[in-house]
């Protein structure tokens, strides 16, 4: 007698096993490729929040410590009545109370504390960049905080902290990003 050759092919069981397998290799890829997906923006709005974030801490420190500080620098203003720097009389540096604009217009604004209580869609600092409805940061919101800062220097009003908080779109589901930079009194 002659012995039956094995037959060529898959058994019914050795099937399904192979579909098991490969349905859950499956699942595990798409749910990998969803993860990044979701993640794929985050890249694009990280970097939208640091510019804008930068880009207001520089224009903040462009301007001078105080309304009452010599707009060319040399005269500080003083931290506690009057007192003689390099023989002239220093003025009383700005009340914390009386932080914010002084009643000026945004491009006015010409120390650090008329930036208190800042609260906007950056488009101000965008305008020429952009025209019509095509400002990407125009879902994005800034506010800013100025402090005196005696944490570092128990002298009080020699330092201010500027804090500049970013909130990026809420479809981005982020948190607020701040920013934190500091002007001397000098």
């Amino acid at each position: 007698m002659k012995a039956r050759a094995a037959s060529a092919g898959f058994t019914l069981v050795e099937l399904v096993i192979t579909i098991t397998i490969t349905a859950i290799a499956l699942v595990a890829i798409v749910y990998g490729w969803s993860i990044t997906a979701q993640h794929s923006g985050d890249v694009t709005w990280q970097a939208k929040t640091a510019y804008i974030g930068q880009t207001y801490i520089e224009e903040i420190l462009t301007k001078r410590f105080d309304e009452n500080s010599s707009s060319d620098g040399l005269l500080p203003c003083s931290n506690n009545g009057v007192q003689e720097f390099n023989g002239s009389v220093m003025p009383p540096c700005t009340a914390a109370d009386d932080f914010g604009r002084d009643g000026e217009a945004r491009e006015n604004y010409d120390d650090v504390d008329d930036y208190h209580g800042l609260n906007e869609v950056p488009l101000s600092l965008l305008n020429n960049l952009f025209t019509g409805n095509v400002n990407p940061y125009a879902k994005y919101r800034v506010s800013v905080a100025v402090t005196y800062d005696t944490t570092e220097i128990v002298t009080n009003q020699m330092v201010k902290r500027i804090t500049v908080t970013v909130t990026p779109h809420s479809s981005s589901g982020a948190s607020p990003v701040v920013f934190t930079a500091y002007k001397g009194n000098y």
